[in-house]
């Protein structure tokens, strides 16, 4: 069986950047035997958390949509990738919806992981064009917000400056996106 590669995109962006190392990624992930499975989350009806706290007592979400599938892909072990845009310094709105319907992932009686152990990755596209500390701490606050999941970080891409009109992305960081890709799809 192949491994599942859970591929969250917060861009609304067909073919931005964060599309382009999606599809290095992609192309890692089926290179070395994978299932990338990509979660296009601004394309689908996507309902925000209620804060009803089933997920307390039982797995799972009493939501019923497009997110559904993904809680039992992570309890057979798939890697995951959550990929935005920072919008005003921090991930997209979507992206941040999609956090917010993490939470069935801890237990609601000892608040630790259902799914611990479970490797990820996550990439920023960012348009600054000066280092942006308020950038960084958008991207600390959601690589903190996973750290109740008990899951191993394996990286980050953060690609800065995109708004600048002959920006492209380079074969370097294409390279490490595929390389991630690879990675992920290990067992």
């Amino acid at each position: 069986m192949a491994k599942k590669v859970l591929i969250f995109k917060g861009s609304p962006r067909k073919k931005g950047f964060t599309q382009q190392l999606l599809d290095e990624l992609i192309r890692g992930v089926t290179d070395a035997g994978g299932e990338p499975i990509l979660y296009e989350l601004n394309s689908q009806e996507i309902i925000p958390c209620r804060g009803c706290t089933a997920c307390y007592t039982r797995k799972g979400c009493s939501i019923k949509d497009y997110l559904s599938p993904m809680y039992e892909q992570m309890e057979e072990g798939a890697s995951i990738v959550v990929a935005s845009p920072l919008y005003y310094a921090t991930i997209t709105g979507i992206t941040k919806v999609w956090l917010d319907r993490m939470h069935p992932i801890l237990d609601g009686e000892h608040w630790g992981s259902r799914y611990p152990n479970l490797k990820y990755l996550t990439i920023f596209v960012s348009g600054n064009t000066e280092e942006d500390p308020m950038a960084e701490e958008g991207i600390d606050f959601t690589e903190r917000s996973m750290l109740p999941f008990s899951w191993n970080h394996i990286g980050q891409i953060w690609v800065k400056y995109t708004d600048r009109p002959d920006f492209t992305l380079s074969d370097e960081v294409k390279y490490k996106a595929y390389e991630y890709g690879k990675e992920l799809a290990r067992e």
